[in-house]
């Protein structure tokens, strides 16, 4: 009886440890991956962008003020190409590791 109850809380911690060091694993990845913020980030982005096509679509200001074709379109690209890049230096801000200084 001893050396089965022995063996089985042997099992037991293995199971245990197994256990933990997966939760472990998975905190550590997701904590350096930071999901939820890069989700939120993309997801912000993505409507920005559909408010400036919309407002594109629509000839309402900022467009509405532009008689040329050529200067509207020129003018949408450089919205969207500015929207795209503080998307990229807000993502980049998320990649960075943290540091004492910056918890």
């Amino acid at each position: 009886n001893a050396a089965v109850f022995g063996k089985q809380s042997e099992i037991v911690q293995a199971i245990s440890l197994i256990t933990a060091a997966i939760v472990i694993a998975i905190t550590s990845f997701l904590q350096l991956t930071s999901p939820q913020e890069s989700w939120i980030l993309f997801r912000s982005t993505a409507e920005k962008l559909k408010s400036e096509y919309h407002l594109f679509m629509q000839k309402v200001k900022p467009y509405s003020e532009i008689s040329d074709e050529a200067s509207k379109n020129k003018l949408f690209v450089e919205r969207v190409e500015k929207i795209i890049a503080e998307e990229g230096v807000e993502y980049f801000k998320f990649q960075k590791p943290k540091t004492d200084n910056n918890r």
